[in-house]
């Protein structure tokens, strides 16, 4: 539909509502169905009914299809939290606390990274760029109009739709709109045009931004974060063996069971970023999670036969107690990447 089309089936509607108000102070009658197909009434019972029970796409974190406003000093690394985040959940796994999840299509939208910056991450992450492949929508600096204006929202949607995304993550909110950042106008205009879409579709938004003077808030107009389900600084943190992390503080939320505050620490070698609260193994376990691994021992073996072939393969058995944790361990993770395996 060209543009002057558009514009003119747009004015048309505009006028029928009218029309369909004038009627109904004036006392006549109003085709219902009509009004029932543009305006869907709230059936009670349905609302009475409805299951609200969360689907997290990070545990105690992120909600499914709810919007999430993070903001940090600049340097303080949300954009790689970000991508960790993004490609966990590509691939299956809660970033945080790396047990498996459903994977996720998520359209990523990027002005800060290079080509480059994206690949050097993936790569000391360790992430198969193969396996993300089809899943993890990464789009760098997209030609596309502001998200604060009607074509931008539009555009945003096409390659939502496009995608079958079930997840949205910008980085950075102050990329994509053409407002001024002082203005609450320019937060209610990206709303009832992008954020609103999004919600009303049950897609999920993780959009990032820049904490002000204040480090305990986001840079710019007081009304920034309204719109939003939760709201969560970000600052970097030091372990007791002086090893680095960040820490998440949550400042807003309407939505309730989420986490108020999120530690975590970030390794090397791979780099990976994991809960401060994720249970740890010994080491003895994880070395006989990995030779059960080899030695291609079932899930579902007897303890006999899992000493049987790994004698076989060369592996020493151990103790009891190692054996039958590994063994545990893994019956209860499908995903054993979080130890290298």
């Amino acid at each position: 539909m060209a543009e002057s089309d558009r514009k003119h089936e747009e004015r048309k509607q505009i006028v029928a509502r009218i029309r369909g108000i004038a009627a109904r102070l004036e006392g006549t009658s109003v085709n219902g169905d009509d009004i029932d197909h543009r305006i869907p009434r709230l059936d009670w019972a349905e609302l009475r009914n409805k299951d609200f029970n969360y689907d997290w796409l990070v545990e105690n974190w992120w909600p499914e299809a709810s919007q999430m406003h993070v903001f940090a000093s600049a340097k303080t690394g949300k954009s790689l939290l970000s991508l960790w985040i993004a490609a966990n959940l590509a691939i299956g796994r809660d970033p945080f606390s790396w047990e498996p999840t459903k994977r996720q299509h998520i359209v990523y939208i990027d002005y800060e990274m290079t080509d480059k910056d994206l690949a050097d991450r993936l790569n000391d992450m360790g992430f198969d760029f193969g396996e993300l492949a089809g899943w993890l929508h990464y789009i760098l600096c997209p030609p596309i109009a502001p998200m604060d204006t009607p074509s931008g929202g539009r555009e945003l949607i096409e390659l939502v739709k496009a995608y079958e995304a079930k997840v949205v993550i910008i980085d950075t909110l102050s990329r994509v709109i053409k407002g001024e950042e002082n203005s609450n106008d320019t937060y209610r205009n990206f709303y009832n045009h992008t954020g609103q879409y999004l919600r009303t579709e049950g897609i999920a938004l993780l959009r990032l931004d820049h904490a002000g003077h204040n480090p305990a808030k986001s840079r710019g107009a007081s009304s920034k974060a309204d719109d939003v389900d939760l709201v969560y600084s970000l600052e970097r943190r030091s372990n007791s063996d002086d090893s680095p992390g960040y820490r998440l503080n949550r400042t807003h939320a309407r939505v309730g069971n989420v986490s108020e505050s999120i530690e975590l620490v970030m390794n090397d070698e791979p780099l990976t970023i994991k809960s401060t609260a994720m249970r740890t193994y010994p080491a003895a376990v994880l070395t006989k999670l990995r030779q059960l691994t080899e030695a291609n021992v079932p899930l579902d073996a007897s303890r006999r036969d899992a000493i049987g072939l790994l004698k076989a393969a060369g592996f020493p058995v151990g103790t009891t107690t190692t054996l039958v944790e590994a063994m545990k361990l893994r019956v209860s993770r499908e995903d054993f990447r979080q130890f290298g395996i």
